[in-house]
């Protein structure tokens, strides 16, 4: 059963979308771009948010669920899918009650949503583990994109040490690839506050993360 309470994060992030936020660029960050035909379908999105990562792989024939626990990125996300004539699935929903579901997916994507745990207790990353756990096929793979931890005094967003990442999944997955990668990011400013303003960096981890299957011991 599901007992962590995430209501803060979704009154926070609420708030982001009353706006542009800053990482939706309208498009795919270009890691998921660049492995896209080895993502086997169907694929769950997990902090969908207005749906361009989902949307994509649709676009590729896959079926895609996406979820997001904001009601306004849902609402634009289902826009987007209808503008686009596409059949997406998109819900609002918390990524903890997954350890509730009976979804079953090969392949998981995350673009920004583990790192929002980053600075917390151990107990939020340990419970967004279990609950993709609870979803995945065996063998089946995530392919998460999170920010890496930030030098003392950068104005960078906060994330995870290497270290950090990988004994997050320390326990039934392996780690087949794992790289640095600066992310883009929307400037809600205009060009000329952006010339005289230094752009925030968003420097990531991308990774492709296996679950390991039953005959492995999980």
């Amino acid at each position: 059963m599901n007992m962590i309470d995430s209501t803060a994060y979704k009154e926070e992030f609420t708030e982001h979308y009353e706006g542009s936020p800053v990482w939706e660029i309208g498009k795919p960050q270009a890691p998921f771009m660049e492995i896209a035909d080895a993502v086997q379908g169907p694929i769950l999105d997990v902090g969908c948010g207005t749906g361009s990562l989902a949307l994509f792989f649709a676009e590729k024939g896959h079926a895609v669920t996406g979820i997001d626990i904001v009601d306004a990125a849902i609402e634009r996300a289902r826009e987007k899918a209808a503008g686009k004539k596409l059949d997406v699935t998109f819900l609002v929903k918390d990524v903890f009650t997954l350890i509730d579901s009976d979804w079953r997916f090969p392949s998981i994507i995350d673009c920004g949503l583990f790192h929002v745990f980053a600075n917390d207790d151990l107990k939020w990353q340990r419970h967004y583990v279990k609950a993709l756990e609870h979803v995945i096929e065996p063998n089946g793979t995530l392919y998460l994109m999170a920010a890496k931890d930030k030098p003392e005094g950068s104005a960078a967003l906060s994330g995870y040490s290497l270290d950090a990442l990988q004994n997050a999944f320390a326990e039934g997955w392996e780690f087949e690839s794992i790289k640095e990668f600066v992310a883009e990011v929307r400037l809600n400013i205009s060009p000329e506050t952006a010339m005289r303003r230094a752009a925030p960096e968003w420097t990531t981890w991308f990774a492709v993360i296996k679950r390991k299957g039953l005959a492995d011991g999980s």
